[in-house]
Protein backbone atom coordinates (compact mmCIF):
# COMPACT_ATOMS: atom_id res chain seq x y z
CA UNK A 1 0.00 0.00 0.00
CA UNK A 2 3.17 2.28 -0.07
CA UNK A 3 2.28 4.09 3.45
CA UNK A 4 4.59 6.48 5.23
CA UNK A 5 4.90 6.89 8.80
CA UNK A 6 6.23 10.21 9.12
CA UNK A 7 7.84 10.36 12.93
CA UNK A 8 8.33 13.79 14.25
CA UNK A 9 9.50 14.49 18.13
CA UNK A 10 8.68 18.20 18.25
CA UNK A 11 9.68 20.18 21.55
CA UNK A 12 8.56 24.11 21.53
CA UNK A 13 8.32 24.47 17.68
CA UNK A 14 6.36 26.45 15.70
CA UNK A 15 7.63 25.23 12.88
CA UNK A 16 5.66 21.82 13.37
CA UNK A 17 2.71 22.44 12.02
CA UNK A 18 4.29 24.30 8.92
CA UNK A 19 6.72 21.23 8.69
CA UNK A 20 3.23 18.85 8.67
CA UNK A 21 1.36 20.88 6.11
CA UNK A 22 4.52 21.12 3.76
CA UNK A 23 4.74 17.54 3.78
CA UNK A 24 1.34 16.78 2.48
CA UNK A 25 1.19 19.22 0.22
CA UNK A 26 4.53 18.32 -1.91
CA UNK A 27 3.49 14.22 -1.07
CA UNK A 28 2.35 12.55 -4.74
CA UNK A 29 -0.11 10.70 -2.15
CA UNK A 30 -0.70 12.69 0.99
CA UNK A 31 -3.69 10.00 1.63
CA UNK A 32 -1.16 7.63 2.58
CA UNK A 33 1.38 9.50 4.81
CA UNK A 34 0.82 8.67 8.32
CA UNK A 35 2.16 11.08 11.62
CA UNK A 36 3.45 9.72 14.84
CA UNK A 37 4.50 12.81 16.73
CA UNK A 38 5.74 13.66 20.21
CA UNK A 39 4.49 16.69 21.12
CA UNK A 40 6.61 18.49 23.75
CA UNK A 41 5.12 21.73 25.00
CA UNK A 42 3.84 23.79 27.47
CA UNK A 43 0.17 23.33 26.00
CA UNK A 44 -1.32 20.85 23.01
CA UNK A 45 -1.94 21.99 19.94
CA UNK A 46 -5.44 21.45 18.79
CA UNK A 47 -4.88 22.09 15.25
CA UNK A 48 -3.02 18.93 15.18
CA UNK A 49 -6.38 17.12 15.87
CA UNK A 50 -7.79 18.11 12.88
CA UNK A 51 -5.16 15.99 10.33
CA UNK A 52 -5.65 13.03 9.20
CA UNK A 53 -3.67 9.86 9.98
CA UNK A 54 -1.75 12.01 12.81
CA UNK A 55 -1.03 10.45 16.29
CA UNK A 56 0.43 12.06 19.17
CA UNK A 57 1.51 11.57 22.46
CA UNK A 58 1.85 14.72 24.36
CA UNK A 59 3.81 15.42 27.27
CA UNK A 60 4.87 18.60 29.36
CA UNK A 61 8.26 19.99 27.75
CA UNK A 62 9.71 19.86 31.15
CA UNK A 63 9.39 16.22 31.44
CA UNK A 64 11.26 15.69 28.07
CA UNK A 65 14.00 12.97 28.12
CA UNK A 66 15.76 14.23 25.41
CA UNK A 67 15.09 13.93 21.30
CA UNK A 68 16.43 10.38 20.73
CA UNK A 69 13.85 8.66 23.99
CA UNK A 70 11.09 10.24 22.17
CA UNK A 71 11.64 9.31 18.64
CA UNK A 72 12.22 5.64 19.87
CA UNK A 73 8.64 6.11 21.66
CA UNK A 74 7.06 7.53 18.56
CA UNK A 75 8.28 3.75 16.82
CA UNK A 76 7.39 1.88 20.00
CA UNK A 77 3.81 3.21 20.34
CA UNK A 78 2.66 4.58 16.94
CA UNK A 79 3.30 2.79 14.65
CA UNK A 80 0.95 1.34 12.40
CA UNK A 81 1.75 -1.42 10.62
CA UNK A 82 3.13 1.17 7.32
CA UNK A 83 4.72 -0.17 5.01
CA UNK A 84 7.84 2.69 5.04
CA UNK A 85 9.34 5.31 7.91
CA UNK A 86 10.59 8.45 7.64
CA UNK A 87 12.08 10.14 10.72
CA UNK A 88 12.43 14.14 10.56
CA UNK A 89 12.66 17.05 12.80
CA UNK A 90 10.20 19.36 13.53
CA UNK A 91 11.48 22.05 11.68
CA UNK A 92 11.21 20.97 7.60
CA UNK A 93 10.57 21.82 4.26
CA UNK A 94 9.97 18.82 0.96
CA UNK A 95 10.37 18.32 -2.59
CA UNK A 96 7.89 17.80 -4.97
CA UNK A 97 6.88 14.34 -5.08
CA UNK A 98 9.20 13.27 -2.42
CA UNK A 99 6.99 10.05 -1.11
CA UNK A 100 7.39 8.40 -4.43
CA UNK A 101 11.02 9.28 -5.08
CA UNK A 102 11.85 8.01 -1.65
CA UNK A 103 10.34 4.64 -2.26
CA UNK A 104 11.55 4.04 -5.47
CA UNK A 105 15.44 4.77 -4.55
CA UNK A 106 14.95 2.26 -1.31
CA UNK A 107 13.47 0.36 -3.54
CA UNK A 108 16.37 0.25 -6.09
CA UNK A 109 19.30 -0.74 -3.42
CA UNK A 110 20.28 -4.34 -3.99
CA UNK A 111 20.12 -5.16 -0.22
CA UNK A 112 18.32 -4.24 3.48
CA UNK A 113 19.12 -0.24 3.76
CA UNK A 114 18.20 2.75 5.25
CA UNK A 115 18.13 6.22 3.18
CA UNK A 116 20.04 9.16 4.93
CA UNK A 117 21.75 12.76 4.36
CA UNK A 118 22.22 15.68 6.34
CA UNK A 119 19.70 17.76 4.76
CA UNK A 120 20.73 21.24 2.92
CA UNK A 121 19.36 24.22 5.18
CA UNK A 122 15.86 26.67 4.32
CA UNK A 123 15.79 29.42 5.75
CA UNK A 124 12.10 30.59 7.69
CA UNK A 125 10.26 32.28 5.37
CA UNK A 126 12.31 31.20 2.00
CA UNK A 127 10.31 29.75 -0.85
CA UNK A 128 10.12 26.55 -2.89
CA UNK A 129 12.29 27.95 -5.66
CA UNK A 130 15.00 29.72 -2.97
CA UNK A 131 15.37 26.58 -0.71
CA UNK A 132 15.77 24.10 -3.33
CA UNK A 133 18.94 25.86 -5.50
CA UNK A 134 20.39 23.74 -2.97
CA UNK A 135 19.60 20.41 -4.39
CA UNK A 136 22.49 18.09 -2.66
CA UNK A 137 22.86 16.27 1.40
CA UNK A 138 26.09 16.27 2.86
CA UNK A 139 27.99 13.22 3.39
CA UNK A 140 29.54 12.94 7.27
CA UNK A 141 32.78 11.15 7.82
CA UNK A 142 33.59 10.39 11.34
CA UNK A 143 36.64 13.18 12.86
CA UNK A 144 36.37 12.25 16.14
CA UNK A 145 34.49 9.74 18.21
CA UNK A 146 34.33 10.11 22.18
CA UNK A 147 34.60 7.58 25.17
CA UNK A 148 30.45 7.37 25.12
CA UNK A 149 30.79 6.81 20.71
CA UNK A 150 29.54 9.59 20.72
CA UNK A 151 30.73 10.40 16.90
CA UNK A 152 31.61 13.85 15.59
CA UNK A 153 31.96 14.17 11.89
CA UNK A 154 32.76 16.68 9.31
CA UNK A 155 30.57 16.60 5.86
CA UNK A 156 32.07 16.83 2.53
CA UNK A 157 30.39 16.24 -0.95
CA UNK A 158 30.13 13.06 -2.59
CA UNK A 159 30.56 11.54 -6.04
CA UNK A 160 27.69 9.03 -6.99
CA UNK A 161 23.79 8.66 -5.89
CA UNK A 162 24.69 6.38 -2.74
CA UNK A 163 27.33 6.63 -0.85
CA UNK A 164 28.02 3.97 2.75
CA UNK A 165 28.04 5.48 5.16
CA UNK A 166 28.56 5.76 9.54
CA UNK A 167 26.98 8.75 10.15
CA UNK A 168 23.07 9.25 9.86
CA UNK A 169 21.25 12.35 9.97
CA UNK A 170 17.86 11.73 12.51
CA UNK A 171 16.57 14.62 10.79
CA UNK A 172 16.25 12.51 7.69
CA UNK A 173 16.05 8.69 7.56
CA UNK A 174 13.95 6.73 5.26
CA UNK A 175 13.70 3.03 5.36
CA UNK A 176 10.96 -0.02 5.81
CA UNK A 177 8.39 0.17 7.87
CA UNK A 178 9.87 -2.91 9.45
CA UNK A 179 13.51 -1.16 10.27
CA UNK A 180 10.73 0.79 13.30
CA UNK A 181 10.52 -2.32 15.11
CA UNK A 182 14.33 -3.30 14.54
CA UNK A 183 15.45 -0.30 16.26
CA UNK A 184 13.65 -0.43 19.51
CA UNK A 185 15.23 0.00 22.64
CA UNK A 186 13.77 -0.02 26.50
CA UNK A 187 16.53 1.49 28.46
CA UNK A 188 16.84 5.33 28.96
CA UNK A 189 20.36 5.57 26.83
CA UNK A 190 22.39 8.91 26.21
CA UNK A 191 19.96 12.04 25.49
CA UNK A 192 22.01 13.50 22.77
CA UNK A 193 23.31 10.33 20.64
CA UNK A 194 20.32 9.25 18.96
CA UNK A 195 22.30 9.38 15.84
CA UNK A 196 24.99 7.02 16.64
CA UNK A 197 22.25 4.71 18.25
CA UNK A 198 20.18 4.57 15.37
CA UNK A 199 23.22 4.03 13.38
CA UNK A 200 24.60 0.68 16.01
CA UNK A 201 21.17 -0.97 15.73
CA UNK A 202 21.08 -0.47 11.58
CA UNK A 203 24.24 -2.56 11.57
CA UNK A 204 23.11 -5.42 14.12
CA UNK A 205 20.40 -5.80 11.97
CA UNK A 206 22.37 -5.75 8.86
CA UNK A 207 21.11 -2.95 7.23
CA UNK A 208 23.48 -0.89 4.88
CA UNK A 209 23.49 2.92 6.33
CA UNK A 210 23.59 5.37 3.11
CA UNK A 211 23.66 8.65 2.00
CA UNK A 212 21.04 9.68 -0.65
CA UNK A 213 22.85 12.51 -2.72
CA UNK A 214 19.38 14.11 -4.27
CA UNK A 215 17.65 15.93 -1.23
CA UNK A 216 14.29 15.99 -1.02
CA UNK A 217 13.92 17.06 2.58
CA UNK A 218 15.42 20.19 3.80
CA UNK A 219 16.50 21.40 7.50
CA UNK A 220 16.09 24.63 9.17
CA UNK A 221 19.77 24.89 11.01
CA UNK A 222 19.39 28.04 12.92
CA UNK A 223 17.11 28.71 16.04
CA UNK A 224 16.69 32.27 14.93
CA UNK A 225 14.82 34.27 12.86
CA UNK A 226 16.83 35.31 9.25
CA UNK A 227 18.44 38.65 9.80
CA UNK A 228 17.87 38.56 13.51
CA UNK A 229 18.95 37.85 16.78
CA UNK A 230 15.31 36.72 17.77
CA UNK A 231 15.61 32.83 18.17
CA UNK A 232 11.85 31.44 17.12
CA UNK A 233 12.57 28.16 18.91
CA UNK A 234 14.05 26.51 22.35
CA UNK A 235 16.53 24.06 22.65
CA UNK A 236 15.63 21.03 24.85
CA UNK A 237 19.20 21.20 26.22
CA UNK A 238 18.40 25.11 26.81
CA UNK A 239 16.11 24.59 29.46
CA UNK A 240 16.43 21.13 31.05
CA UNK A 241 18.95 18.90 32.79
CA UNK A 242 19.45 16.07 31.26
CA UNK A 243 21.11 12.92 33.04
CA UNK A 244 23.19 10.03 31.12
CA UNK A 245 25.36 12.02 28.73
CA UNK A 246 28.44 10.04 30.05
CA UNK A 247 26.51 6.58 30.01
CA UNK A 248 28.31 5.11 27.02
CA UNK A 249 25.26 2.99 25.39
CA UNK A 250 27.24 0.21 23.47
CA UNK A 251 27.23 -1.99 26.59
CA UNK A 252 23.48 -1.82 26.69
CA UNK A 253 23.01 -2.30 22.79
CA UNK A 254 25.40 -5.50 23.04
CA UNK A 255 22.45 -7.33 25.14
CA UNK A 256 20.16 -7.29 22.18
CA UNK A 257 20.71 -10.57 20.50
CA UNK A 258 21.48 -10.10 16.73
CA UNK A 259 23.66 -11.59 14.32
CA UNK A 260 26.05 -8.61 15.05
CA UNK A 261 26.90 -6.72 18.14
CA UNK A 262 27.08 -3.52 19.36
CA UNK A 263 31.05 -3.45 19.92
CA UNK A 264 31.68 -4.92 16.51
CA UNK A 265 29.69 -1.88 15.19
CA UNK A 266 32.55 0.35 16.97
CA UNK A 267 35.03 -1.47 15.05
CA UNK A 268 33.17 -0.78 12.08
CA UNK A 269 33.27 2.98 12.51
CA UNK A 270 37.07 2.91 12.66
CA UNK A 271 37.21 1.86 9.13
CA UNK A 272 35.43 4.84 7.36
CA UNK A 273 37.05 7.45 10.25
CA UNK A 274 39.35 10.29 8.33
Amino acid sequence: MNRILVSIASYKDSELLPTINDCLSKAKDPAKIHFGISEQDDTHDQRLDLIPNLKNIFTFYTESKGTGWHRNQIYKHLYGGEEYCLMIDSHSRFAQNWDEKYIAALNSRPHKSILTGFPPHYAINETYAQYTVRPHNTYNYPKHIDSCYKIAGHGEGFDGEFTETVCVSAANVFSTGKFTQETLYEEYLHPFAEQEIICCLAFQHDYKVEVMKEALVWHCYFNNLPGSDEKYRTLPSEEIKFTGYERCFVPVLDKIRTQKSATEWTQHVLKFKK
